[in-house]
């Protein structure tokens, strides 16, 4: 079995070089995205500097896992490509657990590069502490890719799929704290930046790599996202199903909405006691 999952992760690691769509997901926009950004935002507001290297890793977590990951999820089960897979044998958590791994993967390479040319090409300040932005970075990734995981299981198709993934990503760019600090969020907001992963994994990030002062105590929202990866990737296995006749399937879909209450606690305790 060891060397199945080997082989079936080398696999998905040359499909998300070789396929256009993963390539763009994982790579080019992000990567694309933070160019740009780095350019335009750097002579508008210097401040962006300070942020710059998590905000662009955590962009590029977001565009992976929300728009890469889980439309060749849905593909594969709508085209019998799973019902195959139940056939010969794979595990249920390979078949979604491989691809979150492999992302995480790609994901750790994009954060090091911009970690590295950040600093080089726009003044940016460097990592401060490079074991705990790695480890940020691996469990960051690892949250988005399970949430990811989770919206291409609960997702009936392809268009719910990228209203799920919506309903996460344009938040979480303007709210999280990837463009701006999150103290400096309006107050008004801020109860809803507590409500994504990407404000604790940006929390993180500036409290643990940059040596920032932070809103969030840094191990707290570690723990946050450890808690919420744990939840989503339990929750992807619960609501997996073989086929679109949900064969196999253990909980209804419309139970994958748990997977933000290790999100909406801190969110609640914060906005009531402060």
């Amino acid at each position: 079995m060891i060397q199945g999952l080997v082989a079936h992760g080398a696999v998905e690691l040359r499909t998300g070089i070789r396929d256009r769509t993963l390539l763009l997901m994982t790579y080019l926009f992000p990567l694309g995205f933070y160019g740009f950004l780095g350019a335009f935002m750097t002579d508008l507001n210097p401040g962006f500097l300070d942020v710059m290297i998590p905000g662009m890793a955590v962009f590029a977590m977001l565009a992976a896992a929300m728009f890469g990951l889980p439309a060749p999820l849905i593909t594969a089960r709508t085209t019998g490509v799973l019902r195959s897979y139940r056939i010969n044998g794979v595990p249920t958590g390979a078949v979604f657990g491989v691809p979150a791994v492999t992302t995480v993967v790609h994901l750790l390479v994009v954060g090091a590069i911009i970690a590295m040319s950040a600093p080089v090409i726009f003044d940016a300040p460097p990592v401060g502490h490079v074991p705990a932005f790695a480890l940020v970075m691996l469990i960051a990734a690892a949250t988005h890719t399970a949430l990811g995981a989770l919206i291409g299981v609960v997702s009936a198709n392809d268009r719910i799929a990228v209203l799920w993934s919506q309903l996460l990503f344009l938040p979480s760019v303007l709210l999280a704290g990837i463009i701006v600090p999150l103290e400096q969020i309006p107050e008004l907001f801020q109860p809803l930046s507590l409500l994504l992963p990407a404000s604790y994994a940006m929390e993180a990030f500036r409290g643990l790599a940059l040596g920032a002062d932070t809103l969030i105590a840094p191990w707290l929202a570690v723990g946050v996202l450890v808690a919420g990866a744990i939840a989503a990737f339990v929750l992807t296995w619960l609501c997996y199903a073989w086929d679109d006749h949900g064969a196999g399937r253990r909980l209804h879909p419309a139970f994958g909405a748990l997977a933000l209450l290790p999100y909406a606690v801190p969110a609640f305790v914060v906005t009531v006691w402060g």
